[in-house]
């Protein structure tokens, strides 16, 4: 089970921190995103076979593209916050 949250990722070193941000890019925002491509190409293909589910089709490719771009979205005010964050520990520490 990943975590939510950056802020709520275990790890002890500036490295892991930074390898789990990417993990977690790459398990989430990236993978929501990638699930939008397939879906935008299989609505692409079944608009030309059945278009009379069309409004349907784009309809559920708008959900699925809101819910991506949410994440996506989630991800990097979190990342920024993080960002924020080590700027100011590294200010601390000097």
């Amino acid at each position: 089970m990943s975590p939510k949250k950056i802020s709520d990722l275990p790890t002890t070193t500036e490295q892991q921190l930074w390898s789990s941000v990417a993990e977690r890019l790459r398990d989430g925002p990236l993978q929501a995103l990638v699930a939008l491509y397939f879906k935008a190409m299989t609505v692409a293909k079944e608009i030309e076979t059945q278009p009379s589910d069309r409004v349907q089709q784009l309809g559920d490719l708008v959900r699925l593209a809101e819910a991506a771009t949410a994440r996506f979205q989630e991800f990097t005010t979190e990342v920024k916050a993080l960002i924020n964050e080590l700027a100011a520990q590294q200010r601390k520490a000097k």
